[in-house]
């Protein structure tokens, strides 16, 4: 029989996760084990014996018990690079053959930064509810590590750690940020490139949560799937028409929390960590901080104006990074997210408002960002490109 595991790695395991299970105990598993451990005490091995001592039939060893612990922290929680440092264990109940155990797992205590961590273990009679045992299991991950950055050594990637399948004889470009499906969009229309996304919208190839996830998560990430390039479609943001003092504040720090991995990933950068990224592109807009206060979306104005800001001084920072730009693609509305409920007569009269004569398309979009992805244009640093050709009130 085929046992497949689990591989939580250091950033996925978190205090409450939890991993339920059943363990038969037969007489055939208790006298192997006595056989295997050399324990052949009659009080596992002979029935007589047993039952003279008031018991209704051989007992098992306890040690049977540490046998399941160190099944389930080895293949199940935290699974594969889980290493057993110490169990304590009270054992309440004798375990009889034919019994059912039902063993309940759960960290109780998981500190990142040493990689170390707890689980409470639970066992119960699947019969009578009965506890069996309470354990306490102390535990570290030993995660192939590279300057503690979560780069895996050769070979020992998992298939959890890897990129989707595709053409890896491509450039990868990781697309992050909530985009409404503007992501899902641009792996199709950037061909010469293979595209992952973040995005639950864009059907992501990898979860990167920047409000509770670590830094290191997708630094590993970029890491091991020698990402390119970096595309940031939008941040989460609440629309509201006349923010207060304290709604800006709010946005301001919402949206930081949503560029600080760009700012983590360009840190890695300088440091060596992530040979491999080269671009940086995050989405703006063509419309001027004045058209959102008009349409009641005085909040979006302020947060673009907030992402070219960070965006110019991001720039700056990295420029003495050779081959790596940070630039800004901002196009005006797109038929895609938020969007996409405006019908034809919507988007014809805010294209006439535009130099161009009309709203921005997803091939102009990925032209765009293909522009910036080329390797001729790393002289293009700390600039925003303008789809509709201004910006416009």
């Amino acid at each position: 029989m085929e046992i497949l595991s689990r591989t939580f790695k250091p950033w996925d395991l978190r205090v409450g996760l939890k991993h339920q299970t059943t363990f038969p105990v037969t007489e055939k598993i208790i006298r192997e084990f006595a056989e295997l451990s050399g324990d052949m005490n009659p009080l596992h091995t002979d029935i007589g014996f047993g039952k003279s001592l008031g018991n209704k039939s051989i007992v098992a060893h306890g040690a049977i018990q540490q046998m399941f612990i160190s099944r389930i922290a080895g293949m199940f929680l935290p699974g594969t690079y889980c290493v057993i440092k110490k169990v304590e264990t009270d054992y309440l109940a004798p375990v009889f053959p034919e019994s059912a155990l039902i063993v309940e797992s759960e960290v109780i205590k998981w500190e990142i930064d040493k990689y170390d961590g707890e689980l409470s273990v639970k066992m119960r009679f699947e019969s009578t509810n009965q506890l069996v045992s309470l354990s306490r299991v102390r535990f570290s991950l030993t995660y192939p590590m590279s300057d503690g950055m979560g780069k895996a050594d050769e070979g020992s990637q998992t298939e959890a750690a890897r990129p989707a399948a595709g053409d890896s004889s491509k450039p990868g470009i990781l697309l992050i940020g909530g985009s409404g499906g503007i992501g899902r969009k641009l792996v199709e229309k950037l061909p010469g490139f293979q595209a992952f996304s973040t995005s639950r919208s864009d059907g992501a190839d990898f979860r990167f949560d920047p409000e509770t996830d670590p830094k290191e998560k997708l630094i590993s990430y970029c890491q091991e799937s020698g990402i390119y390039g970096i595309v940031h479609l939008a941040s989460k943001m609440p629309m509201k028409a006349a923010p207060s003092s304290l709604d800006i504040a709010d946005m301001c720090q919402n949206l930081m929390v949503h560029l600080r991995p760009l700012r983590d990933l360009c840190a890695a950068k300088k440091n060596g960590k992530l040979p491999t990224l080269a671009r940086i592109i995050v989405f703006g807009s063509s419309w001027s901080r004045e058209h959102f206060f008009e349409y009641g979306f005085e909040s979006y104005g302020y947060v673009k104006l907030i992402c070219k800001k960070f965006v110019q001084d991001l720039s700056r920072e990295m420029a003495k990074t050779e081959r790596f730009t940070i630039n800004m693609v901002s196009p005006s509305e797109l038929p895609v997210g938020m969007n996409s409920s405006l019908n034809e007569r919507s988007l014809s009269l805010l294209g006439a408002k535009l130099p161009t004569g009309k709203t921005t398309t997803m091939d102009e979009v990925s032209s765009a960002i293909e522009l910036l992805l080329a390797e001729k244009s790393e002289i293009i640093k700390g600039q925003e490109i303008l789809i509709a050709g201004a910006k416009v009130k």
